[in-house]
C-alpha cells in the first residue's frame, strides 16, 4: 500500500500560527513536494506559504514545554511561545543543531477540513493541504507523521477519512 499512495500534510487538532519578524524574501514561499517520493510521474503537490500555517496542536504544545524550535517541513525554523511565533532560520542543518521537531503544517488559504475516524470509533478533527481537493471517495492516502487512510465522504464542508493503520 504504502507503495501507491499518495502523500498530504494532514493537521491534527489544528492551531493557527502568525510568523512575526519573516525576512522579507520569506513573506511568499511555494513549496513543491512529490504526491509520492519513490513516483515523481505521480507528480507533485504545492504549498504555498504566506506567513501563516496550521501546525498539529500537540507539537505547538511540546514546542512550548521544551522551549525548542519547529521546523516546518521543507520550509522554513520557527520559535514558539503561548504569546507569539518568530522566525528562527531557513536552514534544515540549523534546525537539527538545535535538535528542531520536523512537523508537517497547511497553509491556511485554501486548506480543507478534515476529519479522521479512528478504529476505536473516536475523530480527529483538523485540516489537510489544499492539494487533497485532488482525492476521490475510496483513494488510499498518506497523511504524513498520522498514518494510512482510506477518503469515505468529499462534501463542501471537507473530507472524511478512514484510519487503517500508521
Amino acid at each position: 500500500m504504502e507503495e501507491e499512495t499518495n502523500r498530504y500534510f494532514f493537521i491534527p487538532e489544528a492551531v493557527e500560527i502568525d510568523v512575526k519578524d519573516l525576512p522579507e524574501d520569506k513573506n511568499e514561499l511555494i513549496l513543491e513536494r512529490e504526491l509520492h517520493y519513490n513516483e515523481p510521474e505521480k507528480g507533485f503537490r504545492t504549498l504555498k506559504f504566506t506567513g501563516s500555517a496550521y501546525i498539529p496542536k500537540d507539537d505547538y504544545d511540546k514546542a512550548i514545554k521544551n522551549s525548542k524550535p519547529l521546523r516546518l517541513m521543507d520550509l522554513i525554523n520557527v520559535n514558539v511561545t503561548e504569546d507569539s511565533c518568530t522566525y528562527d532560520s531557513e536552514s534544515l542543518e540549523e534546525a537539527q543543531s538545535k535538535h528542531a521537531s520536523i512537523i508537517q503544517w497547511s497553509p491556511i488559504e485554501g486548506s480543507v477540513k478534515a476529519t479522521v475516524v479512528m478504529p476505536d470509533n473516536t475523530k480527529v478533527n483538523g485540516f489537510i493541504e489544499p492539494d487533497s481537493k485532488d482525492v476521490r471517495v475510496d483513494d488510499m492516502v498518506q497523511l504524513e507523521r498520522f498514518g494510512f487512510a482510506r477518503v469515505d465522504n468529499i462534501t463542501k464542508e471537507g473530507i472524511t477519512f478512514y484510519y487503517t493503520h500508521n
